[in-house]
């Protein structure tokens, strides 16, 4: 039996059991593209990188155990993959998506601000332009870490 390879696998990276829910049933509704997986936190989120390889994976900014911003750059220095952020913080703090970005990002989606059906849907429709153009870009492994959250930067200059 042959394996469809012609529908994107997605990787979903979130604590909330709920928009769990809500982005694999976004995705899934989509025939282009299937779940590879779910993680709860990014510690898990990392390990699913690494043995699923999925085409692109949707990472929530804040969790518990690894932060989606650690996850981030772990994922992007030892195993790259196309990385959506999908957080609250990407309306509220654009500090944290600079910086999600900064680490290898692709690009960020909003989550819905409130449970309207019209907003949910066209964030999902936001969610599934945006994942299928992610799964282009050719990513590249980023700068090796020294400890987790602290690449091995340039020496000083002192």
């Amino acid at each position: 039996m042959t394996e469809r390879k012609d529908r994107l696998r997605v990787l979903i990276v979130e604590d909330s059991a709920f928009m769990r829910k809500v982005l694999h049933d976004i995705i899934a509704a989509d025939p282009e593209m299937e779940i590879a997986g779910e993680a709860r936190d990014g510690r898990e989120g990392v390990e699913l990188a690494q043995t699923l390889m999925p085409d692109v994976i949707t990472m929530d900014i804040n969790m518990p155990n690894l932060d989606g911003l650690q996850a981030t750059e772990i994922i992007m220095s030892q195993s790259p993959r196309p990385i959506v952020m999908v957080s609250s913080e990407s309306r509220e703090g654009a500090g944290s998506t600079l910086r999600a970005l900064e680490l290898g990002a692709v690009d960020f989606v909003p989550k819905p601000s409130s449970g309207v059906d019209l907003d949910m849907r066209r964030a999902g429709q936001e969610l599934n332009r945006k994942l299928k153009s992610a799964a282009k870009v050719r990513v590249v492994r980023t700068a090796t870490l020294s400890r987790i959250g602290h690449p091995a930067g340039k020496p000083s200059a002192d």
